[in-house]
């Protein structure tokens, strides 16, 4: 949880470097982690990983990092640890290990409502306005910056994202969260892109059409981000101009009005907003709307 005196994942490096053993549980791809520190494979500590990906991971359209020498243990996570709580001796706080040094956790630092929207941007704006203890983030981490501005402290509090990458996965999967949580005291809200929002529109249909209570964040950088570091790395790699090479995927000349596409679809939806504090804004009239069980978008152009 956000705010744990042992949490470091604002010093995961120096927290992995300091150690002698790494033990990592349902980690999706344990040679990604076991590369933090830079270059290869880390081999000066012992690495016991716990998980169940051999057990889902059957498809040749998922693919992991070289764990290295890493110890794998086969398991239900959940049932692991269980079992070795069972065999670690109770601790007394004289006998605990000390956390690792001083401010391990993170702080959330203030925002200028006058600056520009960013992922850290967003992520301020809606830790000032939304519900700490009832939120529900069904999509989008805003590169970590939404797990420390809302102070997330249960693992139902945010849903990870999509396992396969699969394009236009995060809307819908926002309103399945939304609807499985309607009726309820929890506000879901899913921080969006444009380029995927673009790839399942009419999704936005159906949330007006079954009154699904969404708030959706969707953040326009007016480009297929993800496709444009593909398209400029790939440029670099053959010595040719990064920039017309990524010319193809941007999403200007004319300008997508998102907003006015979710209206079309029958969604209310705010003006663009393109600051902190108007962000915030229209962030608590959305949660307005929800509260009266109908989705509500905004858009934020960075």
């Amino acid at each position: 949880p956000w705010g744990h005196p042992l949490d470091r994942t604002a010093d995961e490096t120096a927290a992995i470097e300091a150690a002698d053993v790494v033990l990592t549980v349902d980690v999706r791809d344990i040679g990604l982690v076991r590369r933090l520190g830079g270059g290869g494979i880390d081999a000066q500590r012992q690495w016991i990983d716990i998980t169940s990906a051999p057990l889902r991971d059957s498809s040749w359209l998922v693919t992991a990092s070289d764990a290295g020498d890493a110890l794998q243990l086969v398991s239900d996570p959940g049932a692991a640890l269980a079992a070795l709580l069972d065999r670690v001796p109770a601790q007394t706080p004289a006998q605990a290990p000390a956390a690792g040094g001083p401010a391990v956790a993170e702080t959330a630092e203030p925002v200028d409502p006058a600056a520009g929207l960013d992922k850290r941007g967003i992520a301020a704006a809606a830790g000032a306005v939304l519900p700490h203890d009832r939120v529900v983030v069904a999509h989008g981490a805003l590169a970590g910056h939404a797990r420390t501005y809302l102070r997330l402290q249960r693992p139902s509090q945010y849903l990870g994202r999509s396992g396969g990458e699969g394009l236009g996965y995060a809307l819908p999967a926002s309103l399945g969260a939304a609807l499985a949580h309607r009726g309820s005291d929890r506000v879901v809200v899913a921080f969006l892109t444009d380029g995927d929002t673009l790839y399942l529109p009419q999704a936005l249909w159906t949330a007006a059409r079954e009154r699904i209570p969404l708030l959706a964040v969707i953040e326009n950088n007016r480009t297929y981000w993800r496709d444009e570091i593909h398209q400029r790395a790939a440029a670099t790699e053959r010595g040719r101009d990064p920039d017309v090479a990524a010319s193809g995927v941007r999403l200007t000349e004319p300008d997508i009005d998102l907003a006015a596409l979710a209206r079309s679809f029958g969604v209310a939806a705010s003006e663009p907003v393109r600051t902190v504090g108007q962000l915030s804004t229209a962030m608590a009239h959305g949660l307005d709307v929800v509260a009266k069980g109908d989705p509500f978008v905004i858009e934020a152009i960075t």
